[in-house]
């Protein structure tokens, strides 16, 4: 069976509990057995051990000039619930020095980020975490150069051989002009991009956050701490054009030179958190998500005033807010990188 767009963002909820007991423990909101979520990112699921285990690896070696050893070290460092969107474009797999606060917080850091979600992306103007592109520019270049689709696909960006040089080596941002017959996937973006932005953003269950923390938390999110500022209700990011210059929003990571002000993450999220802390600025905590996509003028009081008020509550006065309203998803992210893989 070729695989699908739901092999990544589609999952199902946990209304049959007792048919995986002891199996597998799926991450919050989510099962092993029951009802399809799409557009929920499938956290379970480790795509770089699935890749490791082709017991032929070649034409992937040969694209990034490595070892078949090396390229199965590579998928195996993702974990599960990640993905390397870049690796084929530049070659590059770990970050050396993950730097957080200015201060080095880990080493060798693996470039897989998390799957995102694919829901609540209505009214959003550029989806992806790094502002790419919007949901039909992302599935026109995850169909033909992930899944190698047989379609066109067209990115200037992507001939920079000094950012993108495996990409720009193989022609990546222009793949050849086929005859429309032969095209498989240009037909079907429009019907594609319909449905993911129907797809609303998922509601907690009742009872599942602390709804006075929420209070709290939405007082001080759209009053003092000024959150709203910038992460607009409902979009939880800014309508119009969300995308900003790294001084903007306090990053030294970003592809091309500019990102997206990214939809605060769903609350469901709130266990990876932490342990993406240093890597891409939605991977933070929400506490540093929300600040760092303010100018740094307004970044360290708002950061002190959030923390002040809401240590009692810890996360959960910022995060159940986003929990009791319901937040936004967003598509494909880029991580730092910063270590070309190993050459043969």
């Amino acid at each position: 069976m070729p695989i699908q767009c739901a092999l990544c963002h589609s999952t199902v909820d946990g209304s049959q509990p007792a048919l995986c007991a002891g199996a597998v423990t799926p991450n919050p909101g989510t099962g092993c057995i029951g009802h399809r979520l799409d557009g929920w990112p499938n956290r379970d699921l480790n795509v770089g051990a699935i890749i490791a285990l082709a017991p032929d690896l070649s034409a992937f070696a040969t694209l990034l000039n490595a070892s078949q050893e090396t390229v199965r070290n590579v998928l195996n460092s993702w974990g599960p619930g990640k993905f390397d969107a870049e690796l084929i474009l530049d070659g590059k797999a770990f970050n050396p020095a993950q730097v957080s606060n200015g201060v080095v917080t880990r080493t060798n850091v693996p470039g897989a980020t998390l799957i995102p979600p694919a829901f609540g992306l209505g009214g959003v103007n550029l989806h992806t975490w790094t502002g790419w592109g919007s949901v039909p520019h992302w599935n026109a270049f995850v169909a033909t150069l992930e899944m190698h689709g047989a379609g066109r696909f067209f990115d200037p960006r992507l001939d920079n051989a000094a950012q993108f040089p495996i990409a720009a080596a193989h022609g990546f941002g222009d793949l050849p002009h086929i005859s429309p017959d032969d095209d498989r996937i240009t037909s079907k973006l429009a019907d594609l991009q319909f449905y993911q932005l129907s797809i609303p953003s998922p509601q907690p269950p009742p009872g599942s956050f602390d709804a006075a923390a929420a209070a709290r938390g939405d007082e001080l999110f759209s009053g003092k701490a000024g959150c709203n500022n910038c992460h607009v209700e409902p979009l939880w990011t800014e309508p119009g054009w969300n995308l900003h210059l790294p001084a903007d929003v306090w990053c030294r990571c970003v592809p091309g030179g500019s990102r997206a002000r990214p939809s605060l993450p769903h609350v469901a999220d709130r266990g990876n958190l932490h342990a993406q802390q240093g890597r891409l600025l939605p991977r933070r905590t929400l506490f540093d998500a929300r600040c760092r996509r303010r100018p740094l003028q307004h970044v360290l009081p708002a950061r002190s005033l959030v923390r002040r008020e809401a240590r009692s509550d810890s996360v959960s006065v910022v995060a159940d807010v986003l929990g009791s309203r319901g937040s936004r998803g967003s598509l494909g992210a880029q991580g730092s990188r910063s270590r070309v893989i190993s050459a043969r």
